[in-house]
């Protein structure tokens, strides 16, 4: 039975993962099956993976290119992936972040850990806003209203969290 991948990769678990892919049918990926040679296909194989692994925040730390299916083992670079959410550019939108800002993450005072979690559970626990309940708070004064939905999950999101960095 499949699973959806939140429930198969922990990152807090573990960071790496091993990676299978196998051809269908006993056909041939790359190398010579005796009548056809396919050796030109492991330099796009591998200029594949290098150019998924500079799209994404994944490492590639061993593969194997064998003449039927290949074997990646991933390492996720979380801090990376926090790092570009936070410094998403947009040519459209005004003020994006320049280099010589310190992280998004630092200047808030948000942890990667906070940010994560926050992150992985938006569309469940929030509405409009996310953020410390002193930030929530200001910006309700704001907008001349006296609570926003999502408030009670954010005071526990950033309490555990700060009980946790403690």
């Amino acid at each position: 039975m499949t699973k959806p991948r939140k429930n198969l990769i922990s990152i807090n678990d573990t960071p790496y993962y091993h990676c299978v892919s196998r051809c269908v049918r006993r056909a041939y990926l790359c190398g010579n099956d005796g009548e056809f040679d396919f050796e030109h296909r492991r330099g796009w194989i591998l200029a594949g993976i290098k150019q998924l692994a500079s799209v994404f925040a994944i490492d590639i730390s061993a593969f194997a290119v064998m003449s039927n299916h290949y074997h990646l083992v991933l390492f996720i670079d979380r801090d990376k992936a926090v790092h570009w959410t936070g410094r998403q550019l947009r040519d459209y939108k005004l003020g994006a972040l320049s280099d010589t800002l310190p992280p998004i993450l630092e200047r808030l005072g948000i942890t990667p850990t906070q940010w994560l979690r926050s992150a992985g559970h938006v569309e469940q626990h929030f509405y409009r806003a996310i953020g410390p309940i002193a930030k929530l708070e200001q910006l309700c004064d704001k907008l001349n209203q006296h609570w926003l939905q999502g408030t009670r999950a954010c005071r526990e999101l950033y309490r555990t969290a700060t009980v946790s960095a403690s």
